[in-house]
């Protein structure tokens, strides 16, 4: 009987540290000019990033949206399905994407440490080349949105707004180990956060603040807020403490 309790409790427990992930990585898959596969399609973990824990919180699964190359792109909506039964409907517009290849100063450990997701993205100019716009997000409390940056020189000055949250950064090289840019104020970093978001519906833009400084989205991820332990929970295994010390 100890044992049920236990194993009953442990599950209880466990089941509220899990967070609900809904991922997404922009391939570009064009390099130096070169088109890539068919535009916007949708594939999942289909690429060099399958099985490979990629961005800050070590997400495997990445749904892959191979984008057009050369010109104005986009798609949508588009449904994401995440972890959990998450889900979200994805609409995006861009200027162009690009891809990069192993001859260019993207290093080794990068892919590594990142499969697909530091490999191509979308991009867009002065002032908001980038839009995306997520829909129907069906979390029902709150969750963060962390915000993939790059591009394919590095350097270059841009900004990401969300709501009446606009923030400013330099884009860098991913070199295997991802730096935090929410800060603002124009710092160098690979990613942004935004945190504590609630609703159905988030739009996001970036921008460079000129045609030699565009900005880079790689992707982007959406994690559900790990609640506390439920009071029930608690209260539990407040109650297991009491019989097993009775037990002795």
């Amino acid at each position: 009987m100890n044992t049920v309790i236990i194993t009953s409790l442990a599950i209880a427990l466990t089941s509220v540290a899990n967070a609900s992930v809904i991922a997404v990585n922009f391939s570009g898959r064009s390099d130096n000019g070169n088109p890539g596969a068919t535009p916007d399609q949708l594939l999942t973990q289909s690429g060099a990033s399958a099985g490979i824990a990629a961005g800050v919180n070590g997400t495997t699964t990445f749904t892959d949206v191979i984008a057009s190359y050369n010109g104005v792109g986009g798609a949508g909506p588009q449904t994401i399905l995440g972890t959990d039964g998450s889900s979200l409907d994805l609409t995006y517009t861009s200027v162009g994407t690009w891809s990069k290849s192993a001859s260019s100063s993207r290093v080794a450990a990068a892919e590594n440490a990142s499969g697909d997701l530091t490999d191509g993205h979308i991009e867009g100019n002065n002032p908001t080349g980038i839009s995306v716009t997520l829909d129907n997000i069906n979390y029902t409390g709150t969750y963060d949105l962390y915000v993939y940056l790059g591009d394919d020189a590095g350097g270059r000055s841009a900004s990401i707004s969300l709501g009446g949250d606009t923030r400013s950064y330099t884009s860098q090289i991913f070199d295997g180990t991802f730096v935090d840019a929410s800060a603002g104020g124009g710092i160098a970093g690979d990613y942004m956060l935004f945190s504590g978001l609630t609703g159905t519906s988030q739009t996001f833009q970036l921008g460079g603040v000129d045609n030699a400084n565009r900005s880079g989205l790689l992707g982007f991820e959406l994690v559900g807020t790990v609640p506390e332990p439920s009071s029930t929970a608690m209260l539990g295994l407040t109650g297991l403490g009491f019989i097993l010390r009775r037990r002795r």
